[in-house]
């Protein structure tokens, strides 16, 4: 499917384009309960129609394209879809920073530091002011905040963020994915800063966890740089 072809698709179309992946082969081989979890979720909501907003269900395959590494394909869904998302609705303007988030991180794959850190930093914000309380979407962001001050060489802000997203994962879901990938930033964040025997335990702990993924995304990221 092209690029432009994603930006025309109707709400049902991408409704049915989701439920085909959902069908296939990636679930198949998915073991971690929390993805299964979140999945699955996204395929009960399709189901019974539970999206406020057709551009909720694109933001939705461009979190799928993400992980599956498409990351110019998933710019392309998720930045087409954070203008329709701006409305008054505060579960809107949620999505508008979750939106926000990933296209960062698909940018920074992309190698648009400077742009995933304007879509990053803003997403941060506006999900600490709409929902305080931290989710897991909010420690996405500040995994790909790490990233990002990595690559700027902000290295006491990186080390932070990694530092709290991984605790946030140890405590909520200590052998997902996205603890996984938590504990690999958090590595790499300890050992940029020259600390290099305290990053050994995350890196290890990254790469046990990573090693089942059925992503893309997380099947080459132990061999990835920031």
């Amino acid at each position: 499917m092209a690029d432009r072809e994603i930006m025309r698709l109707s709400a049902q179309e991408t409704a049915d384009w989701l439920g085909g992946k959902l069908e296939g082969t990636w679930t198949d081989r998915i073991t971690d309960p929390q993805i299964r979890e979140r999945l699955e979720q996204q395929r009960r909501d399709l189901q019974q129609d539970r999206f406020a907003y057709p551009e909720q269900v694109r933001s939705v395959m461009g979190w799928l394209l993400l992980l599956n590494g498409d990351y110019q394909r998933a710019v392309v869904a998720l930045e087409t879809s954070i203008p329709a998302l701006r409305t008054q609705s505060k579960l809107a303007s949620a999505w508008v920073a979750t939106a926000q988030g990933m296209a960062g991180i698909a940018q920074l794959e992309l190698g648009n530091t400077a742009r995933a850190r304007q879509l990053l930093e803003q997403a941060e914000r506006d999900h600490a002011r709409l929902i305080p309380t931290v989710t897991p979407d909010r420690v996405d962001l500040w995994v790909g905040l790490v990233r990002v001050y990595l690559r700027a060489g902000e290295l006491d802000q990186a080390r932070d963020y990694a530092r709290r997203a991984d605790e946030f994962w140890k405590k909520h879901d200590a052998t997902s994915r996205w603890a996984g990938e938590a504990a690999y930033w958090y590595g790499q964040s300890l050992a940029a800063g020259g600390s290099t025997q305290a990053s050994i335990e995350p890196l290890r702990r990254a790469e046990r966890i990573l090693a089942g993924s059925p992503f893309a995304v997380d099947r080459h990221l132990t061999r990835s740089k920031s």
